[in-house]
């Protein structure tokens, strides 16, 4: 996940987008490229969308009363 709050990255992404079609990075991975978020309310969602579908259920664990 990449933070690009006002644009901070946007050199290294450029950078990155050379770099491949140079062919010196490989293409992503499984089909995910970089995730990349403009405004830090996209964060979260951006992070959720990109799981796999069996992570994206909600997972309750217990916890013991004494150790919170």
């Amino acid at each position: 996940m990449v933070a690009n709050i006002n644009g901070f990255w946007d050199p290294l992404l450029v950078l990155v987008d050379h770099m491949r079609a140079l062919g010196l990075v490989p293409p992503p991975a499984r089909g995910v490229d970089l995730l990349v978020a403009e405004r830090i309310e996209d964060i979260l969602p951006r992070l959720r969308d990109a799981a796999p579908a069996g992570a994206k259920a909600e997972k309750k664990i217990a916890v013991p009363v004494d150790r919170l």
